[in-house]
């Protein structure tokens, strides 16, 4: 019995597998659809975000998938964007040079048309770009996965200045799952738990790495130094990039439905040799 079930799962690896490596694949929502690369695919963003100074703020903000696999998004579907905001990161360690985080919760949002309309340095507040940020078709929902213990599931490092005032540049990363409680259109797609994790559970689905800095900000008027000389609290006092990779399955239900069929080939041959 046990050989008949690690015999489907070795074969469903191996599915995913040449999923994996396929061409593009479709997927739809908001009216229009996408053209994703079936491949390992390398997403760049553009991310803003709000000044932590101390343990238990909430870290969030918001931004735009602006390539995959070196393609511009406006190449994989026309009069589109993809846009995410996020939350629920909490800072559970912070000091001048590094920052630690538990939790985290990303949205990315598929919009065509009148809903392909971010444009962080052209609107009137972070505001006005939450909202543009989020009123598509919810692609994917992700959850933050335990990098270190404690379930630090983000961490970032100064590379200049201080976290805790508001002038710096950052480095840093983490892991993350997609959400299958989430209602994202494409989460069956991203599930795949390609990446190796030390903490958290065995695998992940995406890993990424995120840098930025205070210095070029879309809405400085947020940003301007509390009491006694604080930052404010400002949606998008941060500005960067995020690199993320990840992996597709174009097809998951029928991922599936091959694994279940390996099952049932097991159980068949085994009351088969029985008889």
């Amino acid at each position: 019995m046990k050989k008949y079930i690690k015999l489907a799962a070795a074969v469903s690896a191996a599915l995913v597998t040449q999923y994996a490596s396929a061409g593009m694949v479709t997927m739809y929502g908001d009216g229009g659809s996408i053209q994703i690369p079936g491949n390992s695919n390398f997403q760049v963003a553009s991310v803003y975000e709000n000044i932590v100074t101390s343990v238990g703020q909430e870290l969030k903000g918001y931004g735009e998938l602006t390539q995959i696999n070196g393609q511009p998004i406006s190449n994989l579907c026309t009069n589109c964007e993809l846009t995410f905001v996020f939350d629920n990161y909490f800072v559970s360690s912070i000091t001048g040079a590094n920052a630690s985080f538990t939790g985290g919760n990303v949205s990315i949002y598929l919009g065509f048309g009148a809903n392909n309309d971010f444009n962080p340095f052209a609107s009137g507040s972070s505001a006005a770009d939450i909202a543009a940020a989020t009123n598509g078709a919810l692609f994917l929902t992700l959850k933050g996965h335990e990098i270190a213990p404690g379930g630090v599931t983000l961490s970032s490092v100064v590379s200049s200045g201080n976290l805790l005032t508001p002038s710096f540049r950052f480095n840093g990363g983490g892991l993350w799952d997609v959400d299958m409680s989430g209602l994202g259109l494409a989460n069956g797609n991203f599930n795949t738990n390609s990446f190796l994790a030390a903490f958290g559970g065995p695998t992940a689905d995406m890993s990424f790495n995120t840098s930025g800095d205070t210095n070029f900000v879309p809405h400085a008027g947020e940003c301007q130094p509390g009491p006694q000389g604080q930052p404010s609290n400002g949606a998008a006092c941060v500005a960067g990039s995020a690199d993320i990779r990840g992996y597709v399955i174009p097809e998951p239900g029928t991922l599936a439905l091959a694994g279940l069929g390996l099952m049932g080939l097991g159980f068949g041959g085994k009351r088969r040799k029985a008889a």
